[in-house]
């Protein structure tokens, strides 16, 4: 069957199967449109015509509960007549033949008047409608029942009538004939095939078409149907119908009263879907039949106009593989596509000729190439061998036997030793890789020669590939790189010591007076790279010994065992090796110690200390700072064959030397320390000296001010009585004397306020916060104005000025500075005063300026002098203290003052707030 498959004509009739596919396709998908569409109108067409039903159903319900609204009122209801009022529900009931029963019941549930007589007493006081009808106090709709009265089934309406007190008097009653639900069924005219059922709360058949004895009164709760209805209440769905029959339903209340129940109609899925499956099998039958028409018609063409060339072109095809290069196919080109692919076919044929005959040469060629490449591989100077696919050697250039000691003649047909021989997990892993064909490039192997010197080598290698992706041959390059490694490592460790060194550096730029923890790092550094174990002595203040201050050994316990046993060297006459370097400020090396050497190197350490620690190489650094040696750096190596040299001793050196510079800040900063805290101990005492002078001089100047204000108000009272009880015999000139006595009284206490207010600006300690200087400046305008009503000032104040100073103070400058204002401008007939800033130089200048006097600039530097005045005191009244305090005020602010004016036409005053900012 496969084979079939895979001929031409029949690739050629699945082609064209293939093109015509999407037809079937288009036909399903719109098939499955179409029934999608017939599904939603079938669904559609249900809950309308269920929606028709539930308003019919509505409609009754809201005509009986009307009907029953209107029956309260009739007067055999009011007196509950048992005869009138059954005479009146048998009237209603001739005209609404669809009730059972109507009936009145008390609110004990006993039925009080019907239109049915029964012979024993009736009581509903049990029905869940009556319960509800009472709770609720409003119209209400019962479930299926039978009822107790009529006997039959039906759905019961309850409608409560209240009294005037609100309370109920009766409950009226309606029963209605499920066959009404029935009936409404039949007339709705389902559609064809199709049913509709009308169904309580509970799931109760209240009314079904078509057969309805079959189904009314039984409990249909557990149909898939119903129990979709019941779940959503109202919408569409496809599912099994009671009769079990697989229908697309649309289902709704009853009305808006959810508890009356549930309408829903029905069609069988295969009556909606019938119009939809009929085209769709129309349409496939009609497809069949052509697909069969163009499937024959494309199996004579493919014979006619495909098949046959392809066969002549095969069967040339078969002579060329058989070795006949001279076959051809006989095809003309203008046969279409097939003759081109023919024409093809011959020229590759030619062509395959002349190449027959090229190889050959070029295979001549090559060996000549592949001689000339392996006598540049012998002849280069780089080692090169070269390996079969079984990873043996072939080929060993000169270079090799010059670096590995192997002849070629021994090493040819075996495996190559660098890789074959490693026992380690590297070797073994390189092995296979370059047996796998794997490129490497760089990969380094250490190989010891035979007379124990060791290599390190870089093997790089090339696969050679046949024809067919398999491994022929490897071509592999082994640089000998061992005295780069050692350059390299040498490196490295010149790196590790720098990298230690600027880390020594940094921790002693962050030395401070303890230098105790820095020693105990640089013993530890120095130990990591350079030795054993380190020692760190420092020289006593009296110089008479080394303390040991820091040690440290790769060992913990070891380590520990040291710090016991290392006590302070005495420096004495004897000599040893560490007071031989502390004398000398010269370093020691001893790169290979004997114990012998070492006994005779430090005597009084041999028996304590060197008997439990090996010593092979030693090396000791002074400490010097200032050219004076404070201490000692020991390291000791435990181990021979690496003996101590002079770079390391340079380095050591460098370590020590940086150490006793870091000791020497340290004690320094002590010593300044200790200066700095003598210094604040002085200014502290100088400080409480002048804060107890400035008390005195506080106390000094009240008590100035009450002894000078006391005889001042002494004149000044004995002065106005004489003028008040004198004036008959005191001649004028007297009473101009005592007139003088008084003002220059006043003026004295005026006086002694103002040094007091000076006083204190000085004294008082300053609480800096935003200050708004425009409004400031307003509210002293308006009191100057009001202390001056008689004046004419225009006033001119820069909104938005604001600062950062102390209010309290600068209140005190600014009232100053705008009663100067006031006052030199008095004997002009319109008097102009503004306040204003500018920027100077990046900084705000806050300006006062009036139309006033003015001064003579030759006496600026006066101005603000205390008691220094510039214009006579019967001009313009005043102490000579108002510019000193604005000057006192700007001065604690951290600002600068001063005043530009001309005579008699004003001045300026300017001041800036370096602290303030403005806003």
């Amino acid at each position: 069957m496969l084979r079939r498959l895979s001929t031409l004509q029949a690739r050629l009739m699945l082609l064209v199967m293939l093109a015509g596919l999407p037809a079937p396709v288009l036909i399903l998908y719109t098939g499955i449109e179409q029934r999608e569409h017939a599904r939603v109108q079938a669904q559609e067409k249900c809950l309308r015509l269920a929606g028709e039903l539930s308003a019919e159903v509505e409609k009754m319900i809201t005509a009986t509960q009307q009907l029953l609204a209107a029956v309260a009122h009739f007067p055999a209801l009011e007196r509950l007549d048992p005869k009138a009022c059954e005479d009146l529900f048998q009237s209603l009931m001739e005209i609404n033949p669809f009730f059972t029963v109507l009936a009145a019941v008390d609110p004990a549930g006993n039925v009080s008047c019907a239109s049915r007589t029964t012979t024993e007493p009736v009581n509903i006081a049990d029905r869940e409608y009556f319960r509800k009808a009472k709770e609720t106090r409003d119209f209400t709709v019962s479930d299926f029942h039978v009822g107790r009265v009529s006997g039959q089934p039906s759905i019961n309406f309850a409608y409560p009538v209240l009294d005037e007190r609100d309370q109920i008097r009766f409950i009226l009653i309606a029963a209605l004939d499920v066959t009404w639900f029935v009936k409404q069924a039949a007339e709705a005219q389902a559609p064809p095939g199709g049913g509709i059922t009308v169904i309580d709360r509970r799931g109760t058949v209240l009314g079904r078409w078509p057969n309805p004895d079959t189904w009314v009164g039984k409990d249909a709760s557990e149909a898939e149907i119903v129990k979709i209805v019941l779940a959503q209440s109202e919408g569409v769905t496809q599912a099994l119908s009671l009769d079990g029959v697989s229908r697309l339903y649309g289902f709704t209340p009853l009305g808006r009263y959810m508890n009356a129940g549930y309408v829903y109609v029905g069609v069988p899925v295969d009556v909606a879907f019938e119009s939809s499956n009929r085209l769709l099998v129309r349409n496939l039958l009609a497809l069949g039949i052509a697909t069969a028409l163009v499937l024959i018609g494309a199996r004579v063409y493919g014979h006619l106009f495909v098949i046959r060339g392809v066969r002549r072109l095969l069967g040339a095809t078969e002579k060329i593989a058989r070795g006949d290069l001279a076959a051809r196919t006989g095809i003309k080109p203008e046969e279409g596509e097939i003759g081109q692919l023919a024409a093809a076919f011959d020229a590759m044929a030619e062509s395959l000729q002349k190449r027959e005959s090229e190889r050959d040469n070029s295979e001549r060629a090559l060996r000549r190439s592949v001689q000339t490449i392996e006598a540049v591989l012998k002849a280069s100077p780089v080692p090169v061998c070269a390996l079969d696919s079984q990873g043996l050697v072939d080929m060993w250039n000169t270079a090799a036997e010059r670096v590995f000691d192997w002849k070629e003649e021994g090493i040819v047909g075996r495996p190559l030793p660098l890789l074959h021989d490693q026992e380690t997990d590297q070797g073994r892993q390189l092995w296979s890789r370059i047996l796998t064909g794997e490129s490497l490039e760089g990969e380094e192997i250490t190989w010891r020669k035979e007379d124990g010197s060791k290599l390190t080598i870089s093997i790089s290698t090339a696969p050679l590939w046949g024809a067919r992706g398999e491994v022929m041959g490897i071509v592999a390059i082994l640089l000998n790189i061992t005295e780069r490694k050692a350059a390299e490592e040498q490196l490295r460790q010149n790196a590790v010591r720098a990298q230690l060194l600027a880390e020594i550096s940094e921790a002693f730029a962050r030395t401070g007076l303890n230098y105790g923890p820095l020693l105990k790092y640089v013993a530890r550094r120095a130990t990591d790279l350079l030795g054993a174990f380190c020692v760190i002595h420092v020289l006593s203040d009296d110089k008479a010994q080394l303390n040991p201050v820091a040690t440290y050994h790769r060992d913990p316990s070891t380590r520990l065992h040291l710090r016991e046993l290392l006590s302070p060297v005495r420096l004495s006459s004897d000599k040893d090796a560490l007071g031989e370097v502390v004398n000398s400020g010269r370093g020691m090396l001893a790169p290979i110690i004997s114990r012998e050497f070492l006994r005779d190197l430090a005597p009084r350490l041999y028996d304590d200390f060197l008997e439990h620690f090996s010593v092979r190489s030693l090396l000791i650094a002074p400490l010097r700072a200032e050219e004076q040696v404070i201490g000692t750096l020991t390291m000791v190596r435990d181990k021979p064959g690496i003996p101590f040299n002079g770079e390391d001793q340079a380095l050591l050196q460098y370590i020590a030397d940086r150490a006793a510079v870091a000791i020497a800040n340290a004690r320094l900063f002590e010593t300044v320390r200790r200066l700095n805290a003598e210094l604040e101990r002085r200014v502290a005492e100088r400080t409480a000296q002048l804060q107890l002078a400035n008390k005195e001089l506080e106390a000094f100047s009240y008590s100035v001010s009450h002894d000078l204000r006391a005889p001042l108000r002494a004149i000044d009272g004995f002065s106005r009585l004489l003028l008040e009880r004198g004036q008959d015999s005191v001649d004028a000139q007297a009473r101009d004397y005592l007139f003088r006595v008084r003002a220059s009284t006043q003026r004295m206490g005026r006086l002694i306020d103002d040094l007091l207010q000076l006083s204190r600006l000085t004294r008082n300690e300053m609480s800096i916060g935003p200050v708004d200087l425009s409004a400031m400046v307003r509210e002293i305008a308006d009191e100057l104005s009001l202390a001056n009503p008689e004046r004419d000032v225009e006033l001119t104040v820069e909104d938005g000025l604001h600062a950062q100073g102390d209010q309290r103070l600068l209140r005190v400058a600014l009232e100053n500075l705008l009663a100067n204002a006031w006052k030199f401008t008095s004997g002009k007939p319109t008097a102009r005063i503004e306040f204003g800033a500018m920027e100077q130089d990046g900084q705000v200048v806050y300006c006062v300026r009036d139309n006033g006097a003015g001064f003579d600039m030759a006496y600026v530097e006066k101005l603000f002098g205390a008691f220094q005045r510039l214009h006579s005191a019967t001009d313009f009244p005043g102490t000579g203290i108002g510019l000193a305090i604005v000057q006192r005020v700007i001065h604690r602010h951290g600002g600068r003052v001063w005043a530009e004016g001309v005579e008699a036409q004003g001045s300026a005053f300017y001041f800036t707030l370096p602290r303030g900012a403005q806003s």
